[in-house]
């Protein structure tokens, strides 16, 4: 109660400072006019008032803002649309981004009333708003979603790989939580120049009806509390927009990030078919000769080594011998300088990774289920294994990154039993955690792994004997 109550007084005292910063500027004006006493020069708060009070009951002056509000939009909203999807598409295809490059350096390098002249050339000056308002966007919007997308997460991405997440999963799950980000920043600054630069042309070109038409009748007339009024009206009019578009990009993100908390719990009794053990003969895992060096630091040479199917098998060795790269090389996160590795072809891989790896914007129930097919949750069943693990029920729907540091790792193991695989990976999964959660892990992966082949990596000869299984040192 006392937090919300400081948030509300916080909130209320940036009001109260903004609104102190308004008035302050506007004395300041009122002050400028008074000492240059004239109105042609530099019309007072109070003209430019009056103005517009008598503005706003004239039928064309709607009219107006609506000609250009349309336009400048139709603009705003066909550059936003490119944006992303060519900034997807070069996030995949190099010839792509190479040929967009060009364009979009001479649109941010050409001033805009050289624009607006080339444009003229071709568009007639009803529609001039909106194609250079598409031009201003475009670049920015293009620029900003690409760059959220390479920042994405790549250890994430290495996990979608993992656990063959379809390509629709990896973009709700991972790529779009990060390029909103991204992407309201990018409409924040776009809305604001896309009316400049829409207005800006409309001067130019004077469309018939436009807000630009009314800005320069205001010019040649040297009507000053005109210009000051429609300036204002087109103030207004963007900031209005902006506030009301972000407003929809936050919420449609709150409800994506909702619904990302939910899914793959909402299924009650529903059957867990891909957890199915496959009882086909499986063969053994076999590494031959393996090289593996970073530069000038050789981490693998001449590695030799056999992992038994349908058997525990625990890689031991001091820190730095490459244990690590090892499973790596083995889920093909990575490939060899040299050797062999044979016995994987063809078989689905489950892992737990040295860091979690967890999406954060989805539940920890939705991070378990994340490879499953919606058909194959199962709420009931879910629940035991959380509870299994010393997880409360109730963190099934929380967002993981709300969680503590032992309750992700607790939720990444059962995200790797729960997935349909063939060979199970593990990369020291109990590291933070207490003794009597370790024993209820340790007790969970038995359960689960029973006659089935697993690759621990683990420095505790402990976790190995409580496990029943095989030493392969390092």
């Amino acid at each position: 109660m006392i937090s919300i109550t400081r948030d509300k007084d916080k909130k209320y005292q940036g009001a109260a400072v903004k609104a102190a910063a308004v008035i302050f500027w506007i004395a300041v004006w009122q002050a400028a006019s008074m000492a240059i006493g004239q109105e042609i020069l530099l019309a007072s708060p109070a003209a430019v008032l009056v103005r517009l009070c008598k503005l706003v009951i004239k039928a064309d002056f709607w009219q107006s803002v609506a000609f250009s509000m349309l336009r400048i939009l139709l603009g705003f909203l066909l550059g936003t649309a490119s944006g992303i999807l060519l900034a997807g598409l070069a996030s995949c295809l190099s010839w792509i981004r190479a040929l967009i490059a060009p364009a979009v350096m001479t649109v941010k390098a050409i001033p805009v009333a050289s624009f607006v002249i080339l444009v003229l050339i071709w568009v007639p000056s009803q529609n001039l708003s909106a194609v250079i308002s598409f031009l201003m966007v475009f670049p920015i919007l293009y620029t900003n979603v690409l760059g959220g997308i390479e920042s994405t997460d790549g250890k994430l991405l290495e996990m979608a790989s993992v656990f063959r997440l379809s390509r629709m999963r990896r973009i709700r799950f991972i790529y779009i939580p990060q390029v909103i980000p991204f992407f309201c920043s990018a409409c924040s600054v776009a809305l604001g120049l896309c009316w400049k630069a829409g207005v800006a042309a409309e001067v130019i070109g004077i469309p018939d009806g436009s807000i630009g038409e009314r800005l320069y009748q205001a010019k040649v007339y040297l009507d000053t509390p005109d210009l000051f009024a429609w300036t204002a009206v087109i103030i207004v009019v963007s900031l209005v927009f902006e506030k009301l578009f972000l407003a929809m990009i936050y919420r449609a993100a709150g409800y994506l990030e909702a619904g990302n908390r939910l899914y793959g719990t909402i299924h009650p009794g529903r059957a867990a078919a891909a957890r199915t053990q496959d009882t086909a003969p499986q063969q053994s895992i076999r590494v031959s000769h393996l090289y593996k060096s970073y530069r000038e630091n050789h981490v693998l040479k001449d590695f030799c080594a056999s992992f038994a199917s349908g058997k525990i098998t625990c890689i031991m060795a001091p820190s730095g011998r490459g244990k690590t790269t090892l499973l790596r090389l083995l889920m093909g996160l990575e490939q060899p300088d040299g050797g062999e590795i044979s016995g994987m072809k063809g078989k689905k891989l489950s892992a737990v990774f040295q860091e979690d790896r967890l999406c954060p914007n989805l539940s920890a129930g939705a991070n378990v289920c994340i490879a499953l097919k919606i058909s194959e949750t199962d709420a009931s069943r879910l629940a035991e294994e959380f509870r299994s693990m010393n997880l409360p029920e109730a963190c099934i729907s929380q967002a993981a990154r709300t969680l503590s540091g032992g309750m992700k790792r607790r939720v990444a193991i059962l995200r790797a039993l729960f997935s349909p695989w063939d060979i199970l990976i593990l990369d020291e999964p109990f590291q933070g955690l207490d003794v009597r959660t370790r024993t209820k892990v340790l007790n969970t992966i038995r359960r689960h792994c029973a006659g089935r082949t697993v690759i621990c990596v683990t420095h505790e000869e402990r976790d190995a004997k409580e496990l029943g299984a095989e030493i392969v040192r390092m």
